[in-house]
């Protein structure tokens, strides 16, 4: 059994998902907003019983597999190795070693590079718990031991003599040179080694897996012209745009008060747990990314911005909204006095607690900044600043917050909310395809264009694979079925005759399929309400059969004709009872 079938076999997709998305049960399945797009409707659709899941907005699909893989922005190898450590499943040792052949050596240098920064992460704390100065500097900032301890703060000492003793510490877990040059700790000079690191406080960055895949440094020493901050390298393992600072030892806490605290540098980051607010996370020194709300929306429902003061702060923020009208969070700012950032608020005893009862929706605070001294600007300032506004609120898709975005605007710009509302409408028709509306809805392309009728006949079979007494069309009536449904019933069919002994068909069925076809058999499969029974099929055909009667009577006549030639008794015999079947059906229902 691969490690995949292992995998899906041993956890529940329901448990799964429940973790990141809200859904809740209804009937035979599980609904709830889609974690991929923002939306307020229940489009989200979870199978417990096919451990499959279609969005019917996004038309985002598959299993529990794939959905860690879009979630969690991974391999398929990695999120099934991802569900084995979190759900700490015992894969039999057959399973374990078809599984690390497969993966190979692309596996070996991932593990490499994890296990090589976490090494120098634990090194360059003993070292900064040896270090005086190092502890003096964080001690100035505020940074007491149990800080140290909880964010895992380390310092790189400088000099040959420092390279040498971290190349003998990791030595003792068989790694070398090479593989520190491999992370970015190391680089190779002409005839020695050093690192960018060095005389630099370390801040240690953890992915969502928890494992420590770069480092932030900041120098402390007056002396030291340097740039201020040093972060790792970018690489395929440490991608500072879908990385937070902290994440690793917040999220949970974010789970529970169902909000974080998003600020701008570590040691911002670092103050804000001193002070006991422990849903806080970091960006790297870089703005704020898309992939960064997306990674936020999967544990709470509201981002309290929390950034500097000062101009670049407020611009800052203003790139923020550009971003944040597609992700299902509500994103608030609270702020801060100008000369102030986190750290700086808090050590000077300011009061947290009321900046954020007071906190404004950013796209309130939008507003007001971009139709600030709105009286006073030139003519071509004021467009510009309407412009943007107009944008904004054209983007957002809740009626009701868009109303009264409106009303706010109409008050900052001094105009009628009629005008207001035109010239929304007028920029919504001109707007660009959101991501939305660009995915593909694949039942409905040309390559797969089927009529609803046969989807509610497939339908009923699909979900019925997996029963003892599985349902299906008769092989003579496939034939007038649309080229794309012919073509999966008889794939269907030969892959059920293949695995007679099989109690599963369902599942592996799917794994059979292309991309393409696997999408649209999960939507088909989840798409209609309707009982799947053989009562539900028989109706379905009986509908399906009246409008190809004619065809149908005069292909049975000429079949029969074909068979008494053959002599085949057997065949002429099927042939009548088909007949007589459709016939008395259809009249029963009183369509003839």
């Amino acid at each position: 059994m691969p490690l995949f079938n292992f995998v899906k076999s041993n956890i529940s997709i329901i448990d799964v998902i429940s973790d990141y998305v809200l859904i809740k049960q209804a009937g035979n399945y599980w609904k709830g907003p889609c974690p991929f797009h923002y939306e307020k409707e229940a489009s989200f659709t979870v199978s417990p019983d096919k451990e499959i899941f279609y969005c019917f907005g996004c038309h985002a699909t598959g299993d529990v597999i794939s959905f860690i893989e879009k979630k969690e922005n991974l391999s398929p190898a990695e999120a099934a190795k991802f569900l084995v450590d979190k759900y700490q499943l015992e894969v039999p040792e057959e399973i374990q070693k078809g599984f690390l052949k497969k993966i190979g050596k692309n596996s070996l240098l991932k593990n490499n590079f994890f296990n090589i920064c976490k090494l120098f992460s634990e090194w360059a704390n003993e070292k900064l718990l040896e270090n005086k100065i190092a502890l003096d500097y964080l001690k100035k900032r505020n940074i007491n031991q149990e800080l140290i301890k909880y964010f895992k703060i380390g310092y790189f000492p400088g000099g040959a003599r420092n390279i040498n003793n971290l190349l003998r510490f990791i030595g003792k877990k068989d790694y070398m040179a090479k593989d520190l040059i491999d992370a970015g700790i190391l680089s190779q000079g002409r005839s020695v080694l050093y690192s960018p690191f060095e005389e630099r406080i370390l801040f240690p960055i953890h992915d969502m897996l928890s494992r420590c895949c770069g480092f932030g440094g900041r120098i402390f020493r007056e002396e030291d012209k340097r740039a201020k901050y040093y972060n790792s390298k970018e690489s395929i393992w440490f991608s500072k745009g879908k990385l937070l600072f902290g994440i690793d030892i917040a999220k949970e806490i974010m789970k529970e008060k169902k909000s974080v605290f998003l600020v701008e540098g570590y040691t911002d980051c670092v103050s804000m747990v001193k002070y006991n607010y422990k849903n806080v996370v970091a960006t790297l020194g870089t703005a704020c990314t898309s992939d960064h709300l997306k990674i936020l929306s999967r544990y709470v429902e509201t981002v309290f911005v929390l950034y500097d003061g000062d101009t670049a702060g407020q611009n800052a923020i203003s790139r923020l909204t550009q971003l944040c009208w597609d992700v299902n969070l509500e994103l608030k700012i609270i702020t801060l006095p100008k000369n102030d950032d986190p750290a700086s608020f808090l050590e000077n005893g300011g009061n947290l607690d009321s900046l954020i009862d007071n906190s404004k929706n950013i796209f309130s605070f939008f507003i007001d900044i971009e139709s600030k001294n709105f009286e006073t600007k030139t003519l071509a300032n004021k467009m510009l600043a309407g412009q943007k506004i107009i944008e904004l609120i054209s983007k957002i898709k809740d009626d009701l917050k868009r109303e009264i975005l409106l009303l706010e605007a109409g008050k900052a710009l001094e105009m009628p909310i009629s005008s207001l509302k035109n010239l929304v409408l007028k920029e919504k028709n001109n707007k660009k395809p959101s991501f939305q509306e660009k995915n593909v809805d694949y039942s409905n392309s040309k390559e797969t264009k089927v009529p609803v009728l046969e989807e509610k006949i497939f339908s009923v079979i699909i979900n019925n694979v997996d029963k003892p007494d599985k349902l299906h069309v008769p092989e003579d009536l496939i034939e007038y079925f649309s080229k794309y449904i012919q073509n999966l019933f008889k794939q269907l069919n030969i892959f059920i005759n293949e695995n007679t002994n099989s109690t599963k068909i369902f599942g592996p069925f799917l794994n059979t399929l292309s991309d393409t076809d696997r999408k649209w058999v999960i939507k088909c499969s989840l798409k209609y309400d309707q009982k799947n029974d053989k009562q539900t099929l028989n109706e379905l055909m009986i509908i399906f059969c009246k409008k190809y009667w004619k065809k149908i009577v005069g292909d049975i006549k000429e079949k029969i004709l074909q068979a008494q030639q053959k002599n085949n008794t057997e065949r002429v015999k099927d042939l009548f009872n088909l007949f007589s079947q459709i016939k008395n059906g259809i009249k029963t229902r009183g369509l003839i």
